[in-house]
């Protein structure tokens, strides 16, 4: 998994190696789920509308879940 720019003004660029459906969720430093979709291949991710902070992608893949951080400045 890739996510691009990180650190960003909150559009991100999330990238899979493969193109199959993953579930990916966002939650803000409190635990609050500010994002809950499923993608494949590439997508954007816009958290523009979201306060400066650190906030925790989940992906759900094949071999598990992954988790980054993204950095909204």
């Amino acid at each position: 998994i890739k996510v691009v720019p990180n650190p960003s003004t909150g559009l991100f660029t999330i990238s899979f190696s493969d193109n199959s459906q993953h579930a990916i969720s966002v939650t803000d430093a409190l635990g609050r789920l500010v994002l809950n979709s499923q993608v494949s291949g590439q997508a954007q991710i816009d958290l523009s509308g979201q306060p400066i902070g650190i906030y925790i992608l989940q992906a759900q893949t094949k071999t598990g879940r992954l988790t980054s951080k993204l950095v909204v400045e």
